[in-house]
């Protein structure tokens, strides 16, 4: 029987992880490790689980940022006894946090978890969620056995998961380990269900009502644009994490074939049937208008997000991933097939508005 620590539960990649996992693993017991100010809304979401799934989760109130995770000695050795898988997906994007929080969360949370892992005597697999972005300034082709080659970081985040992956790297030696990097995650290809607390939400959602109609898009927009759906995204985790090829291995999961940061914004203007409304200002200028203020006054700093993602050309080569997904028949859409129903649910959510519960109120699912 499995048994399954799920880090960051609370993350909307967690929460299609969960369902992936209770679906295609029948007697699996699940751990869901979620934030003391997420773990209402955690329990929430597993009660509204079909009962066979119910039962088979527990909500741990914890967080990586807290020395063993925050949990009780009892807890703590528990899992240590019982656990077979780790799913560490718990991640902190938000830069305006600052720096020393984002390698806090990212990067020293990483080395709490993989701690409690090393502790554990029937360790199948330890799953690791990095990103595409630990490739920092490199332009080019970026393999997947590639990681530290001197480059550069356009920010604190992707230094801080970079930092985490090489740490990642070293406790292979010791430790059954995939580790993913994903692209920038989407909604589901095919309802388009997206939460609002997501990046590419927030996106696509100043693409939809660009402020006085101006977007900034680097190079022109030629770069590429690296997107993965959630549900591709949760059902290649499970896939690599219990597939003996996954092991010892690194797997870009994006797609293989990325759109055009400029033909994205092309079909997402095709889809709001909005097209010439939106004009683009090169990046340079965007940067001059940046530093002196009139960007900030007239159009707010959406229109440069994700700029400094988007100057570089670089293509991430998924040939790991292929490999083994591809022979078990899991192949990602490309964002012409998913694009109008992710569209029409942001806009439909963005409208609606919406929000999360939260409280620090637990029981204990381990005493």
């Amino acid at each position: 029987m499995e048994v399954i620590l799920v880090t960051g539960s609370e993350r909307f990649l967690s929460r299609w992880v969960l369902k992936t996992l209770l679906a295609e693993h029948a007697s699996a017991v699940l751990y869901l490790l979620a934030h003391p100010d997420y773990v209402v809304s955690t329990q929430q979401f597993v009660d509204q689980l079909p009962d066979e799934q119910k039962v088979r989760c527990r909500v741990l109130s914890g967080a990586v940022l807290f020395m063993n995770l925050g949990l009780t000695s009892d807890q703590y050795r528990k899992l240590s006894r019982e656990l077979t898988h780790v799913f560490h997906l718990s991640d902190e994007w938000n830069k305006a946090k600052g720096g020393r929080a984002l390698f806090r969360h990212n990067t020293e949370g990483t080395r709490e978890v993989l701690e409690l892992a090393g502790t554990c005597k029937n360790l199948e697999r330890f799953c690791h969620l990095s990103t595409v972005l630990v490739s920092g300034t490199r332009t080019g082709v970026v393999m997947e056995d590639e990681l530290d080659v001197g480059q550069g970081f356009g920010d604190a985040y992707q230094k801080s998961k970079f930092q985490a992956e090489k740490l990642v790297s070293r406790w292979m030696r010791r430790l059954p380990v995939t580790v993913v990097r994903s692209g920038l995650i989407v909604g589901h290809s095919k309802t388009g269900d997206l939460d609002a607390d997501e990046p590419a939400f927030q996106l696509i959602a100043r693409l939809i009502h660009p402020p006085r109609g101006i977007v900034t898009l680097p190079n022109g927009g030629r770069a590429p644009f690296h997107l993965v759906p959630v549900d591709y995204l949760a059902r290649a985790l499970v896939q690599l994490a219990f597939d003996e090829q996954g092991t010892s291995r690194v797997f870009h999961l994006t797609d293989p074939a990325p759109v055009a940061a400029k033909r994205f914004l092309d079909v997402v203007a095709s889809k709001m049937h909005r097209d010439g409304d939106v004009r683009l200002i090169p990046a340079a200028v965007a940067r001059v208008l940046l530093r002196s203020g009139w960007l900030d006054r007239v159009v707010g700093v959406g229109p440069v997000f994700g700029m400094s993602y988007l100057e570089r050309m670089v293509f991430y080569n998924c040939q790991n991933a292929l490999s083994v997904l591809w022979l078990q028949g899991l192949r990602q859409e490309g964002f012409d097939a998913y694009a109008e129903v992710l569209v029409r649910a942001v806009r439909d959510r963005s409208s609606r508005g919406g929000g999360r519960s939260s409280s620090p109120q637990v029981t204990d699912p381990l005493a």
